[in-house]
C-alpha cells in the first residue's frame, strides 16, 4: 500500500504555513486519515498562496512533486492530486488569472495537460 503521509509530508519542506496546513488536516481528522481528495484541495489552495513566496528552486521542487503525484502507479494518489490539488489550485486562482499564470508556466507535461483539459471544459 501506498504511504500517503510519506508523499504529503514532501510538501511540509516547502514552508512553514503548508507544514502547518497539512498538520491541521491530519489533526482534524485524527485518529482516521483525512479523505485524500480533502486533503490534497487544502495542500492545493495553501500552496497557492505561499506560491509567490517561495524560491525558484523550491518552486521547481513543487512542480517536481505535482508531476510525481499525477504521473503515479498509485491511482487513488493520481487522482487526488488531479481532482484535489490541481483543481483546487485552478479554482482558487480563477479570480487571480496573473497568479494562474505565473503557476501554469511551471508545471511539467502530464500535470499541465490536466490542468488546461480542466480548465477549458
Amino acid at each position: 500500500m501506498f504511504n500517503y503521509t510519506d508523499f504529503t509530508n514532501k510538501f511540509k519542506i516547502l514552508s512553514v504555513v503548508i507544514e502547518s496546513e497539512i498538520n491541521k488536516n491530519y489533526s482534524y481528522w485524527e485518529p482516521e486519515f483525512p479523505p485524500l481528495t480533502v486533503l490534497f484541495s487544502n495542500i492545493g489552495k495553501c500552496l497557492l498562496n505561499e506560491f509567490d513566496n517561495l524560491d525558484e528552486i523550491d518552486k521547481k521542487y513543487l512542480f517536481k512533486l505535482i508531476e510525481e503525484g499525477i504521473s503515479s502507479s498509485d491511482d487513488r494518489l493520481a487522482n487526488a492530486t488531479a481532482t484535489g490539488l490541481i483543481e483546487a489550485i485552478i479554482n482558487k486562482s480563477t479570480s487571480n488569472p496573473e497568479q494562474w499564470k505565473k503557476f501554469e508556466e511551471g508545471l511539467l507535461k502530464k500535470s499541465k495537460e490536466y490542468a488546461l483539459a480542466f480548465r477549458n471544459q
